[in-house]
């Protein structure tokens, strides 16, 4: 256990971001901490062998951003109001980039060479949601906001493979 947990702090919610939900997951009881490791060294392992991409985060709404991605690129995050992460090939990114320089918004790479939250992890979702499908689960016992709503997670979906297959390829 967290040190917090050993001395009696127990939340009240946990959420994380991005690959930061397998922690909140285990912090909840979905997964087993061992489990969880495992899981997340062979999810590293299958992103790897996706085609590689870009990130771009972009200081404008979801919204506004969509409009822009053209058929290429996906909405990775959207993080609030005036912050969202675009996904995709490395030269679609960069045409984007362009794109926002010349309209005056902001926007920063993001230092990966994949392209996470997007169709570009489709080639290895399948292989995701079987390791997460032939991995032990169990309904959350504290309560878990997911990455794809805001909202919180049913025992449900926390347990859902699928859920989890989603997470690596979806907004």
């Amino acid at each position: 256990l967290p040190i917090w947990q050993r001395i009696g702090v127990r939340p009240a919610a946990v959420l994380g971001y991005s690959l930061g939900e397998y922690a909140a997951a285990t912090v909840a009881g979905v997964f087993d901490p061992a489990d969880a490791m495992r899981l997340v060294i062979q999810r590293a392992r299958l992103v790897a062998q996706a085609p590689r991409g870009a990130m771009l985060t972009v200081a404008a709404p979801a919204s506004r951003l969509a409009g822009m991605l053209g058929t290429a690129l996906d909405l990775a995050a959207d993080n609030g109001p005036l912050a969202s992460v675009a996904a995709g090939p490395e030269t679609d990114i960069a045409r984007l980039e362009t794109q926002l320089a010349q309209q005056g918004i902001a926007c920063r790479r993001v230092p990966t060479t994949q392209a996470m939250h997007s169709r570009r992890m489709l080639s290895v979702r399948d292989r995701l949601i079987d390791l997460i499908g032939s991995t032990r689960r169990q309904p959350p016992v504290v309560p878990m906001v997911s990455n794809l709503t805001g909202e919180t997670l049913s025992a449900q979906q926390a347990m859902d493979p699928e859920y989890w297959g989603d997470h690596m390829c979806a907004t």
